[in-house]
């Protein structure tokens, strides 16, 4: 079977940095952008609903579609490219709003029109995004031949994560109203490294989350393109006529039970996927889903935390005022952390898959560890001293290693067992065939591919979901951080054992 380079799998893997780029953009600036305009603390959950809902329903949809797909373009590509026209409407909106409510967001306008634009928008937005990912995801297992080569596209999967983030979050760091003018009326001009204390941003933290969405749009389209040309899926039309579906994990299904099951509605399909899972992909999605319930927290507060807890800042008081320059300082600042977490998390990518392989350590051992961090890291705030800013800072940072295993382990732990399903099939088939279908092998990825990987990125989405609301209800009646992360830090350790 064809093996692909690790440039091939860069280029393949590259739209989903751009579906990273425009997360990442919302976890960083979407909170305090929210507390800015007026959002209360239940609006902000609300809205934030968005990301993991969008991706619950439509990741699994998405992906048994795009599984039983028959385009001459191949089997994802025609729907990365519906996801890249709904992900553009999300990022114009969201990054202009006043093209629908006719509010510019200059400065912060707390109007009715405005709040129901973004919240809009910002569904719109993940939407897109999350059924751009479904089939860019799967591309990876697709093209990876052995379990081997699912490692190393996972490890290149996470250091795209991890590229995304860093030019996200380091974007989010730079005064951009200073250095794009053009995006706004009237820019404030504050250096763009401050040597004093307070003396950070005080124009609109809309404005320069307006920018950098604007600039998300260029880099989530370049990206796509890339993936678009360098993967060339064969027209899956005539496979299609000539294959049978068989349910992954099913090893006794016949030809009359799989074009029954192909006829069946896809929530059918998913709930019989869950219910007949192996036990082995059952532990690894229940490990994953608590593994995100930890981190989650610090995905969606981590800003918000270091301006509102760190800097002890307020988002709203007036845009002059002593407070809100704190609280703008704290965003930068962690928007400067997440930084830094993405280049730890680029460096600990590049050794993933030697830990994983080793004979001393494999991915059980690495998995853990990096849960024995994420608990260690979560706890720091509510204990003495961890509310310090160069204390927040560095864990902040250290986090990246948790987010590159996150991003590859598991994916490449379920590829294992999507692998050895599929290479079953293939014989299978060889074998009923009499094995004359060797000039088609490498295009035959037989099993519910598309739609394991949706049920699996569902788990993270429904942990997100949930998280988002529990954070969300201590951060609303106990107005604290610091127990929120502890929350995350609670789910790592009951993931450990």
């Amino acid at each position: 079977m064809k093996r692909y380079g690790i440039g091939f799998l860069a280029a393949v893997g590259a739209a989903n940095a751009g579906c990273s780029f425009g997360f990442s953009a919302e976890f960083m600036l979407a909170t305090p952008m929210f507390k800015e305009l007026g959002f209360s603390a239940w609006l902000i959950t609300f809205a934030w609903l968005s990301g993991p809902l969008s991706g619950f329903i439509f990741q699994p949809i998405i992906g048994r579609w795009s599984d039983n797909c028959r385009s001459i373009y191949g089997k994802r590509r025609p729907y990365i490219l519906l996801g890249t026209f709904i992900s553009i409407l999300g990022f114009i909106f969201f990054a202009n709003p006043q093209i629908l409510s006719n509010d510019w967001l200059n400065y912060p306008e707390k109007s009715n029109a405005t709040i129901i634009v973004v919240i809009l928008s910002m569904w719109i937005l993940n939407i897109g995004l999350n059924i751009v990912q479904a089939p860019a995801w799967s591309l990876v297992l697709d093209f990876c031949t052995d379990t081997n080569q699912q490692h190393t596209g996972n490890s290149i999967m996470a250091t795209w994560c991890a590229i995304a983030g860093l030019a996200a979050t380091l974007l989010g760091y730079i005064d951009l109203q200073y250095y794009l003018p053009w995006f706004v009326l009237s820019p404030q001009k504050p250096p763009l490294i401050s040597s004093q204390p307070n003396a950070g941003v005080s124009a609109s933290i809309t404005a320069n989350a307006k920018i950098l969405f604007n600039i998300g749009l260029f880099f989530f389209l370049f990206c796509v393109l890339l993936t678009l040309f360098f993967a060339r899926e064969k027209s899956s039309y005539q496979k299609w006529n000539n294959r049978d579906e068989v349910h992954f994990g099913s090893s006794s299904s016949s030809s009359a039970s799989s074009s029954s099951s192909s006829s069946l509605p896809w929530y059918r399909v998913f709930f019989e996927l869950i219910v007949n899972m192996p036990w082995n992909v059952k532990k690894i999605c229940f490990a994953f889903f608590l593994a995100n319930m930890a981190t989650a927290p610090l995905s969606f507060y981590a800003t918000d935390f270091m301006g509102a807890t760190i800097y002890r800042g307020d988002p709203h008081a007036p845009p002059d005022s002593e407070q809100f320059k704190m609280y703008s300082d704290g965003v930068r600042i962690g928007a400067l952390a997440g930084t830094f977490s993405a280049v730890v998390s680029i460096l600990w990518a590049f050794f993933i898959p030697f830990l994983v392989h080793h004979k001393k350590f494999g991915s059980k051992f690495v998995w853990s560890g990096t849960q024995y961090l994420a608990s260690l890291c979560m706890f720091l705030p509510v204990l003495p001293g961890g509310n310090e800013p160069r204390v927040a800072f560095c864990w902040m940072s250290i986090m990246g290693i948790v987010h590159a295993t996150l991003n590859s382990v598991p994916y490449a732990m379920l590829g294992d067992e999507v692998g050895m399903d599929k290479n079953y099939l293939q014989q299978k088939h060889r074998h009923e065939n009499n094995n004359d279908e060797e000039e088609d092998e490498e295009e035959r990825e037989m099993g519910n591919v598309g739609l394991y990987m949706g049920v699996f990125n569902s788990v993270q989405t429904l942990s997100q979901l949930l998280t988002n609301f529990i954070v969300g209800a201590v951060i609303s009646y106990l107005e604290s951080h610091s127990v929120g992360m502890a929350i995350g830090g609670t789910f790592a350790i009951v993931n450990i054992y």
